[in-house]
Parts: C-alpha cells; sequence; structure tokens
C-alpha cells in the first residue's frame, strides 16, 4: 500500500460511498462506524485496508454470504490491489494478493475459484440473490463468472435471460481480452477526491457517486457499465482501457445500487436520434 497509494485510496473511497448507498447502507450517511484491528464497519459494509492472509478475507467473505441469502441481497466484494495469473496453475485462473503473498508462490495468493466459492450462499450453486465483484487489478480480464473445469468466459450481456439473481463482475478490462495489465496512477480529469484513485476506480467511484440522471430508483448493472465506459471515453486520457461487465445468472437491467441521483432531478429518456436508440438497446 505503500508504494501503491492510489490502491488505499480506492479502498476508503469505496467504503464512503458505499456505507452511503442502498443497500449496502443508510441513504442519510449516518451509520455508526466501527474499526479494530484494521478492519472498519459500518452497517452492511467491511472494509479490510491490507488484508494479511487469505483466511481473513475467506472469512470475513463466508460470514457475509451467510448473513445474503435472501432474495432481493446484493453481496458486493471489492478487490483493488494486485493480480495475477499462473498459466500452469488452476486453468489459468486469476488470483488476489495478500499481504503475505509472495511472487512466484501461487499457494500465499488468493485464487478466484475459492473466492468465487465462498460468495455462494448455498456452496456449489449462485442460489438467490445478486452476487458482484469489483475487480481492479491486473489480470482480471480472465475472470470468468462461472467456476469449474468446463468454464469459459461469458459475454458481456445476456438481454434474453430474465434472472434477477447471479453473478455478475466488473472488470477494468475487457473480459477474456488481449489486456492484462492495469495501471495504479490515477486521472487528473476526474478532480476530488477520485483523481487520487486508480484510473478505474475512480471513473467507477465517480458513477455510483454520482448517479444516473436518466435512470430509476436503483441503478441498474448495464447503466453502470455503461456510464463508466461514458466516464472514461469522455476524459481522453491514455491507458484508459475499456472495461467489461461479465454475467452469469442476472442481465443488464438487474437492479444493483441506490441511484445517488433524487427522483425529482431524474429525466426520462427521450430517443430522438439513432444514437440514442442504440445505447438504449446496448444498455439491456
Amino acid at each position: 500500500l505503500e508504494d501503491f497509494p492510489s490502491v488505499a485510496r480506492s479502498a476508503e473511497e469505496y467504503f464512503n460511498v458505499l456505507s452511503r448507498r442502498g443497500p449496502f447502507g443508510g441513504s442519510g450517511g449516518d451509520s455508526e462506524v466501527v474499526e479494530a484491528d484494521g478492519i472498519r464497519r459500518a452497517e452492511g459494509c467491511v472494509l479490510i485496508r491490507d488484508p494479511g492472509t487469505v483466511d481473513q478475507i475467506m472469512g470475513l467473505v463466508l460470514e457475509a454470504a451467510a448473513k445474503a441469502t435472501g432474495a432481493d441481497d446484493v453481496l458486493l466484494v471489492v478487490y483493488v490491489g494486485h493480480g495475477y495469473a499462473w498459466e500452469d496453475v488452476r486453468d489459468d485462473d486469476t488470483h488476489f494478493a495478500v499481504r503475505t503473498s509472495k511472487p512466484g508462490r501461487p499457494w500465499t495468493w488468493l485464487p478466484w475459484g475459492y473466492l468465487n466459492w465462498a460468495m455462494r450462499p448455498r456452496r456449489g450453486t449462485l442460489g438467490p440473490g445478486l452476487r458482484v465483484l469489483v475487480a481492479d487489478c491486473c489480470y482480471s480480464s480472465k475472470l470468468r463468472a462461472q467456476s469449474g473445469a468446463a468454464d469459459r468466459s461469458m459475454p458481456e450481456s445476456l438481454p434474453l435471460t430474465t434472472d434477477d439473481h447471479g453473478l455478475a463482475i466488473f472488470t477494468p478490462l475487457r473480459p477474456a481480452g488481449p489486456d492484462v495489465f492495469t495501471y495504479p496512477e490515477g486521472c487528473e480529469w476526474l478532480g476530488e477526491p477520485w483523481k487520487d484513485c486508480t484510473r478505474f476506480s475512480g471513473h467507477f467511484l465517480k458513477v455510483l457517486h454520482s448517479g444516473y440522471d436518466a435512470g430509476q430508483e436503483a441503478m441498474k448493472l448495464g447503466e453502470v457499465r455503461d456510464e463508466v465506459r461514458l466516464s472514461m471515453r469522455s476524459c481522453g486520457v491514455d491507458r484508459h482501457h475499456p472495461t467489461g461487465l461479465l454475467l452469469n445468472g442476472p442481465n443488464d437491467m438487474t437492479p444493483f445500487l441506490e441511484n445517488a441521483v433524487p427522483e425529482q432531478n431524474r429525466v426520462r429518456m427521450v430517443l430522438t436520434t439513432f444514437e440514442d436508440v442504440v445505447r438504449h438497446l446496448e444498455s439491456g
């Protein structure tokens, strides 16, 4: 974290934003915050600034998954840090680093397969509710929305499905794309406080914080993805990779989190141009 202050800043801002946004926290932002042993908690949010071991992360995710068993529950896991994939380990599975991880020793890293398993309320099945992973790390393009030996990367949207539960993965890289490296440097175009986060998290957080003025009470998975892409394209800064969204079960129109734009300030989308229609169709 000392070498990459943008990683720590991103984690802090995710906690600040999500703890004030339903379903992860209260809209008023007056949730009681408790901190002990490097872990900060507020209602439905837990922040681990510098996870020491794989067991620590797995324990907290299992604890959260055991609580999020209802059909309307959303379990969100955000990882900002180092990611790697060994071609000869677990079918090229993406691994996440913790403080005790060591280069060239994959058994000291957290494999996505294990984290995927822990996020499921019923071991081996997705079960009810929505599971979401935000993976701001290198090799996130290799993540898969399913687990098992026969897994393949899922397409970026499944508009013909109607389920509102399952697994969604936001990545700074295009799923199954050629890019594997991301950049921890911030984006000056974003302004305070987002410019001090990583580039992807800065744009992602700004969208979550600002909301979507053409949306409804809850921002949908596809709306979040499209707004992040639009934000990253609009600033014109180099090395802004195209972001992705993997889906296994839910579709683009699945509600994700509370829209920060008050109802009286939202606008009804009017499709007047060809581009408006295309964008509307692309979002589900």
